[in-house]
C-alpha cells in the first residue's frame, strides 16, 4: 500500500515558495507574496493554505470580489464552511458595512466553538465591529469571551480597558 499525503501538506515543489509567501506576507512587501502565493497555486491549485493566504492578502489590498471568488474555491466541508463565513464577515468589515459583518461573525461564532483560536480572532472583529456600531455591551462582551479563552491577550486587554476607561470618563 502506497503512502499517501493528507491534502493539507505541501508537495515538495509547493514548500519553499509557500515559505517565501508566508515570510513576504509577515514582514516584507505585500505585492510579493501575493506572487508568491500565485506560484504555489499553479503548482497546486488546490493548496488550501495558499486560498488562505491569497484571501487575506486580497482583502488588505481592497480586491474584495477577488476575495469574494477565492473564498468559493475552497473546499466544502463543515471547517471551511465556517473560515469561510469569518473570512466573508473580515470582507464586510474591509468594506465598512459594520451591521453585516457583525451579522456574519455572530454566525460564524457559532460554528467556530471547537476552534479556540478562531472563535479569539472572531470575537476580536466582533470587538472592531460593536465598537463602530457604538454596543458597548456588546462589545465588552466580547472582549470578556477573549479574555476567558486567553487571560494573556494583550490586545484584548488594551482593549478593554481602554473601552472601561472611555465609559468611566462618559458617566
Amino acid at each position: 500500500m502506497q503512502f499517501k499525503p493528507p491534502p493539507m501538506l505541501l508537495t515538495r515543489e509547493a514548500r519553499r515558495p509557500s515559505c517565501l509567501a508566508r515570510q513576504e506576507a509577515h514582514f516584507g512587501n505585500a505585492d510579493d507574496a501575493l506572487a508568491a502565493v500565485r506560484e504555489v497555486l499553479t503548482i497546486d491549485a488546490s493548496n488550501v493554505n495558499a486560498l488562505l493566504m491569497l484571501v487575506d492578502l486580497t482583502i488588505e489590498r481592497g480586491e474584495f470580489e477577488k476575495a469574494r471568488s477565492t473564498l468559493q474555491v475552497l473546499p466544502r466541508n463543515p471547517e471551511m464552511d465556517a473560515l469561510r463565513l469569518h473570512l466573508q464577515g473580515r470582507i464586510l468589515m474591509a468594506e465598512s458595512k459594520w451591521q453585516d459583518a457583525a451579522k456574519q461573525l455572530l454566525v460564524a461564532h457559532r460554528f467556530l466553538a471547537e476552534s479556540p483560536g478562531m472563535i479569539e480572532r472572531t470575537d476580536m472583529a466582533l470587538t472592531s465591529c460593536f465598537r463602530k456600531l457604538g454596543d458597548q455591551k456588546s462589545q465588552a462582551a466580547a472582549y470578556r469571551r477573549v479574555l476567558k479563552a486567553n487571560p494573556v491577550s494583550m490586545s484584548a486587554r488594551l482593549g478593554f480597558g481602554g473601552d472601561l476607561r472611555r465609559q468611566r470618563a462618559n458617566a
